[in-house]
């Protein structure tokens, strides 16, 4: 069967690119706002636990 005419065969339509593209935004959106939401629970707990005990945890350089 011959492919049509204006488009090369296999490559994906403008349509299937668009979908593609949006769906790539969103996860990569989806993955920041999950690693922001679970920094600042992390960081909620920590400060909650460091205002119980009275010491502060130092980590890294600091």
């Amino acid at each position: 069967m011959a492919p049509r005419r204006g488009r090369k065969p296999k490559q994906p339509g403008s349509r299937r690119l668009g979908i593609m593209g949006a769906i790539t935004v969103a996860v990569i959106l989806l993955i920041v706002i999950v690693t922001f939401v679970g920094r600042n629970i992390w960081h909620a707990d920590k400060l909650e636990q460091e205002q119980r005990t009275g010491t502060r945890e130092v980590n890294g350089l600091s």
